[in-house]
């Protein structure tokens, strides 16, 4: 009964999380021209901006992270250094999936922080609705991870592995947006 109600309202904090990008999407879609015609670039460089600006915002970016095993070419060789290191042992591998989610978390700090400084305050307004509606979605739904293996020493590999796989995506989203936004913007 209780994994149902956790389902449930992981489902709700995804509709949420959904409901919130979508309106970001929208809002952005209406504002693109305004930002567009101001920056004087040529009409190649606005239809490029334009295209990637769509692309992003009707999902073109999701197979990349949807594809099978993208999220493991992702993850750096320290990663997988760790792991090797780690032999079978639960908490030592939770370690190193945790310690690759701090890495992974702290870009998508400084996409966030820098996305802050180059959009306009109503528009980023709406980015900070998703990333708020993102975060609860990641905390409830890794909360599940974690008491679906009943608390042992595998549900904080469970958890790690959780927060990292849905970290991911939502900083490649988040940096694609800031290219969007500031096209000299290289990810670390």
């Amino acid at each position: 009964m209780l994994e149902c109600a956790a389902a449930n309202a992981a489902q709700t904090k995804l509709r949420a999380t959904e409901g919130a990008q979508l309106r970001l999407k929208t809002y952005v879609m209406r504002h693109w021209a305004n930002r567009l015609s101001l920056k004087g670039e040529s009409t190649f460089m606005q239809s490029n901006q334009i295209f990637r600006i769509l692309a992003l915002l009707i999902g073109l970016n999701l197979p990349l992270v949807a594809e099978e095993g993208a999220l493991d070419k992702l993850v750096s060789p320290e990663l997988n250094r760790c792991l090797n290191e780690a032999g079978l042992v639960d908490l030592q591998m939770a370690t190193c999936v945790s310690r690759e989610g701090s890495d992974w978390d702290s870009r998508l700090n400084t996409a966030y922080a820098t996305l802050s400084d180059y959009m306009p305050s109503e528009i980023f307004s709406q980015v900070r609705k998703s990333q708020q509606a993102w975060i609860q979605f990641k905390n409830a739904t890794c909360r599940h991870a974690f008491d679906s293996e009943g608390g042992g020493t595998l549900s904080h590999l469970f958890e790690a592995e959780c927060i990292l796989n849905l970290t991911i995506p939502r900083t490649l989203e988040l940096e694609e947006l800031l290219r969007i936004w500031k096209p000299s913007y290289s990810s670390p």
